[in-house]
């Protein structure tokens, strides 16, 4: 591992019309001084993509199950953490919400749970794959990357959302911090209570 290394991290907003799906759209540099490395963790989080120009990350993820040499992986929602190493690299994120893996994701999320996998080639992320190419020119233009991503998902809003008004009201309820058991989840998501158990 190098200890001379240069992180940036921006966070941008999706499209306007968009931004119910989607935690937000990132872009995070590392520079890294010579062949290093640098490692991290990533908190559990809802699934998300991320793409990858420069050095393809290695890393693990519950129970020590190994991931390496993707440029683009797609991530299903996690329990737990997800540990890496990378070195000089650009990488763009996507993080999606509930609602936005409904809509964009071809699976069941409880399928991709605790997965990390190659996005042009798994079936879940068919909808995304085409976006792999599309990203990065060869000189960096965080302002052109972001638009492509952007135009991407603008390309895919009249997919289906099965259940979106019920998903969407059940994310709202679950993240509301006076809400304390199933049964007042039920309630504020105005769905009963043995269906959400």
């Amino acid at each position: 591992m190098s200890a001379d290394c240069q992180i940036q991290v921006s966070f941008h907003q999706p499209p306007v019309n968009l931004r119910h799906y989607f935690t937000s759209f990132y872009l995070i540099e590392i520079t890294v001084a010579g062949q290093g490395t640098v490692e991290d963790c990533i908190h559990p989080e809802w699934g998300g993509l991320r793409m990858i120009n420069g050095s393809l990350p290695e890393g693990s993820i519950l129970g020590g199950r190994e991931f390496g040499n993707i440029a683009h992986i797609g991530q299903g929602p996690t329990s737990t953490t997800i540990r890496y190493r990378i070195g000089s690299a650009r990488l763009w994120g996507v993080g999606l919400l509930p609602a936005g893996w409904a809509k964009f994701v071809g699976v069941p999320a409880n399928t991709m749970s605790n997965v990390v996998c190659d996005a042009t080639t798994h079936e879940a992320f068919s909808a995304i794959a085409p976006l792999a190419g599309k990203v990065f020119s060869p000189q960096p233009d965080p302002v052109a990357e972001l638009a492509r991503i952007g135009e991407h998902f603008l390309s895919l809003a009249g997919r289906p959302c099965p259940d979106e008004a019920r998903i969407t009201a059940i994310h709202t309820a679950l993240i509301d911090p006076d809400i304390a058991n199933v049964q007042e989840l039920g309630e504020a998501s105005v769905i009963k209570a043995h269906t959400l158990e």
